[in-house]
């Protein structure tokens, strides 16, 4: 859920204009749909879609105790909300900027980018791979031959994909404010983890040290440019009180999504387009 503050960033991007000027959107976990959304020019349409998963039928930690049944249901994220009420467009996915969404090979516990989508379906597919948090979301997905997971165990905010693949400009939307740190992950996770997916352990451990790595990488080259390339980060103000990853309290949610446009729209100095948020 603190996909959203993301969700508000790309939709004052696409309010002033300016989706038309990306190439490339790179996404992982919610922010692969977020990509997907973007790209295809339905910014506004994705913040609903978040809100909508404000409720129990997505996000239930008590299913857990119920027969281990996964707390996340990305059945009635993809196949009940995107493809009933909220559809990605296919026209627009075509017409906007290249999706890639980052995820990890279960079997291989490697990155991978999946792109190149046949078509809408696909690249739902892709997403929902992206999104699959190990055990929260229950088994991974097979996507293209592969059971692939969430991308977040070896890359959240994927802007070294980007700079591997060759772009020269780079702006990172960030889902925390820019000092955040990430804390070792709990015992109770890694032992979840271990029953359900031995081979992703390793990753695991070492995922809150890379992403201190990765977020002081990204800090160097914004704070000490040298480019090309240019890289920029747009994140909330230090101490916003962010909704958490798991939370379905419908008025955090709008918060968040609030705080994300209102940090994109200071970056291109115009005013927050609060009137959109209600979309």
């Amino acid at each position: 859920m603190r996909g959203s503050v993301s969700a508000g960033m790309c939709l004052a991007l696409e309010a002033a204009g300016l989706m038309s000027s990306v190439d490339r959107v790179y996404g992982c976990s919610s922010g692969a749909l977020t990509a997907c959304f973007a790209a295809a020019g339905q910014a506004a349409l994705w913040a609903a879609v978040v809100e909508d998963c404000a409720c129990r039928a997505f996000i239930d930690p008590s299913r857990a105790l119920r027969g281990g049944r996964p707390v996340l249901d990305l059945d009635f994220l993809f196949d009940d909300v995107i493809a009933r009420r909220r559809p990605l467009s296919a026209a627009g996915l075509a017409a906007g900027p290249e999706v890639g969404a980052v995820a990890v090979s279960a079997s291989r516990a490697e990155l991978r980018v999946l792109r190149d989508f046949e078509d809408v379906a696909d690249a739902l597919a892709a997403a929902r791979a992206s999104c699959s948090i190990p055990v929260l979301a229950g088994a991974p997905p097979t996507y293209r031959g592969e059971p692939t997971v969430d991308g977040g165990l070896l890359e959240p905010i994927p802007w070294r994909t980007a700079l591997r693949e060759g772009a020269t400009h780079v702006l990172v939307l960030r889902s925390r404010d820019a000092a955040f740190r990430a804390h070792r992950e709990s015992r109770l996770a890694e032992g979840m983890l271990w029953r359900a997916h031995p081979g992703l352990v390793p990753l695991l451990r070492g995922s809150s040290e890379r992403y201190n790595r990765d977020v002081a990488g990204l800090e160097r080259l914004v704070q000490h440019p040298s480019g090309p390339p240019v890289v920029r980060q747009i994140a909330v103000p230090p101490g916003s009180r962010l909704v958490p990853r798991f939370s379905i309290d419908r008025g955090r949610i709008l918060d968040s999504i609030r705080l994300g446009a209102a940090a994109m729209a200071s970056a291109l100095g115009e005013p927050p387009a609060t009137a959109r948020l209600a979309a």
